[in-house]
């Protein structure tokens, strides 16, 4: 019961909405007196109305796990690394499949938390953070070219411990530049440094030289449309207002867009906002909306996380073969819902898929 609902208690008794006796009404809340309560109401209330919904979600995060357990403990990814993983120790930096997997386990799981407790926007913050984060990983482990110009740097990899620090240097550089008056001094000093670095080990050069030039956007930039062929091939969405599909980057660009304006107040949204600040304590029309962007996102961010593991560990052929097709078996027993998880069936029973001599990096 809100303290606005106390006040007109003494005027009116019972809600004009429900007609029951305030203390009972569960239509508007403007404060939660009873924090755990009202939590436990409000999520019993959505989850049971919208059960099968959330279920779906769940299932991405079954999917996740298996794949976690079923990353060999000793392998090389593209990096060049040798990884291996310990029991109960920290994931190398890396081991971007297994950093990555880590992240996305976690976000869903507070996705399916905010979902179920009515705090839809926050939902949709989380799916966005992960759309940025898959998106920015892949482009880097098939090609760090798409971050950087420089044309010794084709379809070589970054790993998500490369892809890291560079944006944190990139960070730094971007500071210290806003403090000198001009780029030169910043110049000077990346030369100094290349300088330092023995002329035998080109390979340091190039690592610093990537770092410097580097471009890596805090959303998503010009990556999708930097995606090579195969990777984009399989993904599509449904525009509902124009009724056609759209493919490729523009379908990633679409998603990312429905993400971003849906969590952004403009003064629509802020106009829209109940008087006194009461909130419908269920709303499952803003349920719907949102989860009619969410899934599409999560279907798109799965896609690319099987691609991104298919490059980055399963590189031998009799791997990626076993590989390929124990994640279909997996994927379909689950029973995911072919009109909602659409861009992952169509990878899965696409030809790019089933032969093993296709891969998803130019060579």
């Amino acid at each position: 019961m809100t303290e606005l609902m106390k006040f007109n208690q003494k005027t009116q008794t019972k809600c004009h909405t429900c007609h029951k006796l305030y203390k009972n009404c569960t239509c508007f809340f403007d404060l939660i007196e009873n924090i755990p309560e009202f939590i436990n109401e409000r999520s019993n209330a959505i989850y049971k109305s919208r059960k099968n919904d959330i279920d779906e979600i769940n299932k991405t995060i079954r999917l996740i796990l298996f794949i976690l357990l079923s990353i060999p403990m000793t392998y090389t990814p593209r990096c060049g690394y040798s990884i291996e993983e310990f029991p109960n120790a920290p994931h190398s930096g890396h081991d971007t499949s297994r950093v990555i997997g880590s992240l996305l386990i976690n976000e869903i799981n507070e996705l399916v938390v905010n979902l179920s407790c009515g705090s839809n926007r926050s939902a949709l913050r989380t799916s966005r953070s992960m759309f940025e984060w898959i998106i920015r990983i892949v482009a880097a482990i098939s090609n760090r070219q798409i971050f950087s110009d420089l044309d010794s740097d084709k379809n070589v990899p970054v790993c998500y411990d490369g892809l890291t620090k560079t944006m944190n240097f990139n960070k730094n550089i971007r500071r210290s530049t806003k403090i000198d008056k001009s780029k030169k001094q910043t110049y000077k000093e990346i030369q100094k440094e290349i300088k330092k670095i023995n002329e035998s080990n080109p390979k340091e050069i190039s690592w610093l030289a990537f770092r410097y030039n580097a471009t890596i956007p805090n959303g998503l930039g010009k990556i999708p449309e930097k995606l090579n062929a195969q990777i984009l091939s399989n993904i599509e969405i449904i525009n509902i207002t124009a009724l056609k599909y759209i493919k490729g980057s523009e379908a990633i660009y679409e998603i990312y867009g429905l993400l971003s304006n849906y969590v952004h107040n403009d003064v629509e949204k802020i106009d829209e906002i109940p008087q006194d600040g009461a909130t419908s304590f269920l709303n499952l029309g803003e349920f719907d909306d949102v989860y009619s962007i969410l899934i599409p996102a999560i279907d798109i961010i799965l896609y690319h996380y099987l691609i991104l593991l298919d490059m980055d560990i399963y590189s031998e052929k009799l791997m990626k073969t076993k590989y390929r097709k124990k994640i279909k078996e997996v994927f379909l027993k689950l029973k995911f819902p072919k009109e909602l998880f659409h861009n992952c069936f169509k990878l899965l029973e696409s030809n790019m898929w089933d032969d093993p001599n296709k891969e998803f990096i130019n060579h």
